[in-house]
């Protein structure tokens, strides 16, 4: 694109020089024939680099005629260069439309818009309405002409055909909208067990992403020769549609059903079957699309679409397949949950073991929906054990996480004392450790034959150790035996997978935010963190008329320590220094790594207790050098501290200067204090050493 701009460039400069010459020349009074063959070969050459682009190019007067136009220009337009050049633009009368397809009006239009504005206009994508009613779509631009004396030659206007480009993007929007009603498509699946509802909305669904007139879906009858039409979406014949069976051997949808495969009718009468429902005969522009039901390698039924005039692709089949795979998973569910209930029917508590099914689905739905909102891992845990005793009906079951090595208790039932289920070592766990380790659900009938079970009750029966992931057991009990069903273990592991995505997610989440806030090093809020925190603080001060107090804290001698024991040392005090402030603050308070050894606490709601604080904090520090093993120096710091008031005329920036300059000062007094210290020390060195050479040996 630079080479192409570049090539433009170049030809809008000679072009207007070309002209200026030419105007010269043809006022000369005796102009040489040498100086008009040059000028004469000049024009040709910039004539063949002109009708070389690959981008259209037009030449417009101030007046809106078209000058000069391009064979580029001619192709993308769909005109003759005849039909282009010396008219103006609104006698082409062109309907210019903006990306989103409304009209663009002229003013909106580059050339028009070079010319007012004086200077090159760029990239503009439009569409231009072709004589035939496409649409060529267009990166465009305009360069206006001015000459020396600063008047308005005229427009140079290019534009690169990106029609190809706005297709493939139609293409792709067209194909994200499919692919949003297959996920339609497959949530009502999902979420329901009428078949014949759900192969009523599949229908729907494939017969408008189709574009079909039509569409019958059969299912094959139990003989294997007769297709019952059980959904019909069909504004003429849908009645009569659903009061006819289809013979497999004389129907185009048989012919899919015999063949196990999609099949695509464009021209039908050419087919010797000539009909699809007996009696009525297809329509010469008539195009047919049947996909059949294959479940567990067992034709189930078919869909059969019908449209007119435009013929259905290969993409449309794999459509219609998709289509045909939901509603072969339908048949299915529908299929599978009919044998249920016959069996459950045979049964005398059938009916309102199916209820209990459906009820406790629809509350592990529900639960699934509480556990995705969840802010915190605490939250995550109370909703599991209630949901498994509530909906589950588990009146005793736990829920423990590991830590480290031990596996913690989190949430109980509520049928559960607090004293059946304790912290341990994941290796003393007994069950819950080999559930964990394995990753596999235990369930039991006998705790008694359960190897290693360390059950806490001595009443308790049979129950189930399920993993949670691979981050803790959930466990459930019951005083009777044989308490549990398979059916309950897969409950439970369903309900757990939800937990463990759902802690999952959160842990996700706290780490990024705590990446994004914390200083890596020392695990102290980072800088821009409180920049951000600190103005909903100050908005919090001011509405409840509260100071908020600063101290600035450094290092002192932390160069000193980085040069003399190496900066791994250096980062360790930086560590540990972070982790002593930390312990000298209140949970609503702030540290804050500030800068390289500098560190700020922010204290809302205490003006002129900083200096309180700072004394504790000093005093703290020498009890910390006193108890502190990790280095054979001692670690001090210097403290400078004000505080912001809302009803003061001080800036924040203001505030934390002060802080700053007092924590400085006091560097500074140190300092001092410390290299008179020294300076007295070596006087008292220098008399000791001068005692001992008077002294008189005994």
């Amino acid at each position: 694109m630079k080479d192409k701009n570049k090539t433009k460039n170049q030809l809008m400069a000679e072009l207007a020089e070309l002209r200026q010459r030419t105007a010269e020349l043809e006022t000369s009074a005796s102009p040489s024939q040498r100086i008009k063959r040059v000028m004469w070969e000049s024009e040709k050459r910039l004539r063949s680099l002109f009708e070389m682009m690959t981008e259209g190019v037009v030449m417009i007067a101030p007046d809106g005629q078209i000058v000069q136009a391009n064979h580029a220009a001619e192709r993308i337009l769909g005109l003759k260069l005849s039909k282009i050049e010396d008219r103006k633009l609104i006698a082409l009368d062109w309907k210019i439309l903006r990306p989103d397809g409304t009209p663009m009006p002229p003013e909106e239009t580059p050339g028009h818009r070079a010319m007012k504005k004086r200077r090159r206009v760029e990239n503009i994508v439009m569409g231009i309405e072709r004589p035939d009613g496409s649409i060529s779509w267009v990166n465009a631009s305009a360069v206006p002409l001015i000459d020396k004396a600063g008047k308005l030659e005229g427009i140079v206007g290019t534009f690169a055909d990106i029609t190809e480009h706005k297709q493939a993007e139609k293409t792709l929007q067209r194909k994200t909208d499919q692919q949003e009603q297959l996920l339609q498509t497959a949530r009502h699946l999902t979420a329901c067990l009428d078949v014949t509802k759900v192969l009523r909305q599949i229908g729907i669904r494939a017969k408008k992403i189709l574009k079909a007139h039509g569409c019958v879906i059969y299912l094959l009858e139990t003989d294997g020769k007769t297709l019952a039409p059980v959904v019909a979406i069909d504004p003429t014949y849908e009645e009569e549609i659903l009061s006819t069976p289809l013979n497999v051997e004389s129907s185009f949808t048989g012919q899919a059903i015999k063949t196990r495969r999609g099949l695509i009718f464009n021209d039908p009468t050419a087919h010797s079957l000539g009909q699809q429902i007996p009696g009525t005969p297809v329509e010469k522009n008539e195009r047919i699309i049947v996909a059949p039901f294959v479940a567990d390698d067992k034709v189930l039924g078919a869909m059969c679409l019908n449209r007119m005039g435009t013929l259905f692709s290969e993409e449309d089949l794999a459509l219609a397949e998709t289509f045909a795979t939901y509603a072969a998973t339908a048949l299915k569910n529908a299929q599978t949950h009919h044998d249920l209930q016959h069996e459950v029917e045979e049964r005398k508590r059938a009916e309102l073991a199916l209820r209990e099914s459906r009820r406790k689905i629809e509350g592990l739905h529900d639960t699934t929906c509480s556990l995705e909102a969840c802010q915190s891992e605490d939250e995550v845990y109370q909703i599991t054990a209630k949901a498994a005793e509530q909906i589950l009906t588990f009146s005793l079951c736990t829920l423990d996480i590991v830590e480290g090595n031990r596996l913690v208790v989190k949430a109980l039932s509520s049928g559960l004392p607090p004293e059946t289920s304790v912290e341990r070592d994941l290796d003393e766990a007994g069950l819950a450790g080999m559930t964990y380790r394995t990753g596999e659900t235990f369930i039991f009938g006998d705790l008694d034959e359960v190897p290693g079970a360390k059950p806490t009750g001595e009443d308790f029966k049979s129950g189930i150790s399920a993993p949670i992931g691979d981050i803790g057991v959930f466990q459930v009990v019951s005083t009777d035996p044989n308490a549990f069903s398979n059916e309950d273990k897969e409950l439970l592991e369903l309900l757990l997978g939800h937990t463990a995505e759902a802690v999952r997610r959160i842990r996700l989440r706290n780490e990024l935010r705590e990446q994004a806030t914390r200083d890596p090093l020392t695990g102290a809020y980072n800088r821009r963190h409180f920049r951000e925190m600190i103005e909903r603080e100050r908005a919090r001060s001011k509405r409840y008329r509260h100071p908020i107090g600063f101290l600035m804290i450094d290092i002192d001698g932390f160069k000193q320590i980085n040069d003399t024991n190496g900066h791994q040392t250096g980062d360790r005090v930086l560590q540990e220094v972070a982790e002593f402030l930390q312990s000298q603050v209140r949970a609503v308070e702030m540290v804050v790594r500030y800068g390289g050894d500098e560190f700020l606490i922010v204290m809302p709601e205490r003006g002129r207790e900083i200096a309180v604080v700072k004394q504790r904090i000093k005093k703290a520090v020498a009890r910390w050098n006193e108890a502190n093993e990790i280095f054979d120096f001692p670690v001090t710091l210097s403290i400078g501290g004000s505080y912001w008031s809302p009803r003061g005329s001080e800036s924040l920036e203001e505030v934390l200067a002060k802080a700053d300059g007092r924590m400085y000062e006091e560097k500074k007094g140190s300092k001092r204090a410390v290299e008179k210290k020294d300076l007295r020390t070596d006087k008292k060195d220098r008399k000791l050493k001068e005692n001992r050479k008077t002294k008189v040996p005994i």
